[in-house]
C-alpha cells in the first residue's frame, strides 16, 4: 500500500480478493510443499479452517474438497449410459441373490452413488500426490472402474491416481475454496501466522500484528538557496 487516495477502489471489489487470494498463495506453506519452516507445516490450511493442528486442518480441507468433487462425479456418471448400464446389471444381480428384485432401481443408484465416492477418494489422492484433476470428468478421465470400488481401501488397492494434463492441482483447488471464505476471517488467520513466524523465523519475539505501526504522516522541511524553506507532507499507508 502507497497512500490512500479517494479516486482508487476501496479494496472490496473482487478484484483485491483475487489478488489477495494470489499473495496468499504465493507466500504460505501448503500440503504439497516439500519444505515448511513456519510455525505450522500447512499454513493455507489453516487459513482455511482455523483449527488447532496441521492434521485437523488438512481434514477440514479434504471434506471441503471431497464435497466439491463429489457433485461433478455424481452428475456425470449419470450422463454415462454404459457406467449406468453396468450399475444396473449389478444392483439386478444382487437383488436376484437377495430375492428383493422391487428394490433394483434404487440399489443401482445406490451403486452410482459409491461409484462416484470412490472416485472422488481417487481424487483426493491425486490431489494430495501433486498431481491434476480436471473440474468435469470424461470417459477418459474417470479413474475407478467398477471392479476396483470393491477393492478401493483395501490391501489390493494401491493407485495413487492419475494425472490429468488440463486439470487442477491442489493449490488451484485451494485458491478456489479460500475464494468462497469470509475475506475478514482469511485476512486475520494470515495476520496470525504472520506473527507467529516473524517471532519463530525471524527472532523479533517483541512483534505484535495489532501494534504494528500501519500509517505515518512525514512532514518535511526543504531549504533551498537564498532563504527559501518548503515543507510538504507524505502520508503512507495500508487500508
Amino acid at each position: 500500500g502507497y497512500g490512500t487516495f479517494s479516486d482508487v477502489e476501496d479494496g472490496e471489489g473482487t478484484l483485491s480478493t483475487l489478488l489477495f487470494g494470489e499473495y496468499l498463495l504465493e507466500h504460505f506453506s501448503m500440503f504439497t510443499n516439500t519444505e515448511h519452516t513456519g510455525v505450522l507445516d500447512y499454513e493455507l490450511e489453516y487459513i482455511f479452517a482455523g483449527k488447532n493442528s496441521d492434521r485437523e486442518n488438512l481434514e477440514a480441507v479434504v471434506k471441503r474438497l471431497m464435497a466439491l468433487r463429489f457433485v461433478p462425479n455424481y452428475i456425470y456418471i449419470q450422463t454415462d449410459s454404459e457406467m449406468k448400464a453396468e450399475a444396473e446389471e449389478m444392483a439386478a444381480t444382487l437383488c436376484s441373490l437377495l430375492a428383493v428384485p422391487a428394490i433394483t432401481e434404487a440399489a443401482a443408484q445406490g451403486i452410482l452413488l459409491a461409484w462416484s465416492y470412490g472416485e472422488t477418494i481417487m481424487d483426493l489422492r491425486t490431489l494430495l500426490s501433486g498431481n491434476r484433476v480436471p473440474m468435469t470428468k470424461s470417459k477418459e478421465s474417470w479413474q475407478l472402474q467398477l471392479a476396483g470400488l470393491l477393492k478401493l481401501g483395501t490391501e489390493e488397492d494401491k493407485s495413487e491416481g492419475q494425472d490429468v494434463a488440463d486439470g487442477l492441482d491442489y493449490r488451484e483447488y485451494l485458491r478456489m475454496i479460500l475464494f468462497l471464505k469470509n475475506k475478514e476471517i482469511i485476512a486475520e488467520r494470515a495476520l496470525g501466522i504472520i506473527e507467529q513466524n516473524m517471532q519463530k523465523i525471524y527472532g523479533q519475539t517483541y512483534f505484535r500484528a495489532d501494534l504494528c505501526v500501519s500509517r505515518m504522516e512525514i512532514k518535511t522541511t526543504s531549504r533551498l538557496h537564498r532563504g527559501i524553506t518548503y515543507q510538504y507532507k507524505t502520508y503512507y499507508g495500508y487500508q
